[in-house]
């Protein structure tokens, strides 16, 4: 039986990970229906995940010790 989830802020260190996350989530919407409107290297990409450990507001899902999701929590929505 695997860990429960786990909500920390993310580090410098989880960057490539929060990076392939949003590649793949990114390839996945691009075949499926895109009800966020993301795309590739546009929205969300690793510069947003940057910034979110350089605000403090990037946070990473934790699950079995891999991100299985991220948020960033800010006050302004993204463009």
């Amino acid at each position: 039986m695997g860990m429960n989830p786990v909500l920390e802020q993310a580090t410098a260190a989880d960057l490539d990970e929060v990076a392939l996350l949003y590649d793949s989530i990114n390839r996945y919407l691009a075949d499926h229906t895109n009800y966020p409107g993301w795309k590739k290297d546009v929205y969300p990409a690793r510069e947003d995940a940057e910034n979110g450990v350089s605000r403090g507001t990037l946070y990473v899902l934790r699950r079995d010790g891999r991100i299985a999701g991220t948020v960033i929590l800010e006050r302004k929505a993204e463009p």
